[in-house]
């Protein structure tokens, strides 16, 4: 889900980047902006479904018991793909170095790693949640410095405030399955109209990235971008 979006701009950024006919500064920020609002919905929206499958009979047996494990990693989709993938591609397509993201990638994996060691040492019982938290907490490191790094602060914090809105969205309709029992699907439907509403009041697609998206994705977005750019 998450990362068929990234694949989708991460491919456009690559090519946009390639052919030198956009200013990759301004580009890199126009897909990550867009990426973060369309994995937040998708996100939203595949919590609200997951429940479905074992009903609709595509999952089955024990793998049904793994669903809340699915969910709660759905609500950190936007900050562990989107995001960090589309910079990583960034520094590899710019020419500014490869090196900078694999040297990102290597702290992010190395506070994954220690996070799940400490969160197995003070709570065993954590099972699976442990390695999504240490997922997130990795994934959060990274994308912090990938922000610091970034030469024109106002895009950061463009960056950044989508980011917070559509991870809160996220996260919100995770814990509402995962803490509130027979939450299920009156919670969870109320966040995605919450988070399509948000969407379309905010217009975060810049219409760089609408242009540079195959014809039949376009009305799809269009509702949701900016318009006068």
């Amino acid at each position: 889900m998450g990362g068929a979006v990234t694949n989708v701009f991460g491919s456009r950024v690559a090519h946009a980047m390639g052919s030198g006919a956009i200013n990759g500064h301004y580009l890199i920020r126009d897909y990550t902006v867009a990426a973060i609002s369309v994995s937040g919905i998708l996100a939203v929206g595949a919590v609200l479904a997951s429940p479905l499958l074992p009903l609709l009979g595509i999952v089955h047996g024990d793998y049904v018991e793994t669903i809340p494990y699915g969910i709660a990693l759905f609500g950190t989709a936007v900050l562990g793909g989107s995001v960090n993938s589309i910079y990583s591609t960034y520094y590899w397509v710019s020419g500014r170095g490869g090196w900078v993201a694999l040297e990102v990638s290597s702290v992010g994996i190395a506070v994954n790693v220690a996070s799940v060691l400490a969160l197995i040492i003070i709570d065993r019982d954590l099972g699976l949640y442990s390695v999504i938290i240490a997922a997130y907490l990795g994934s959060f490191v990274s994308l912090v410095i990938y922000l610091f790094m970034d030469e024109n602060p106002p895009h950061a914090i463009d960056i950044a405030v989508n980011l917070v809105v559509y991870l809160l969205l996220t996260i919100a309709s995770a814990l509402s399955y995962l803490l509130m029992a027979n939450s299920w699907p009156l919670y969870q439907l109320i966040i995605l109209l919450v988070t399509i509403l948000v969407t379309y009041i905010m217009r975060p697609i810049p219409r760089s990235v609408i242009n540079q998206l195959p014809n039949f994705v376009k009305p799809l977005l269009m509702p949701f971008t900016r318009t006068g750019e």
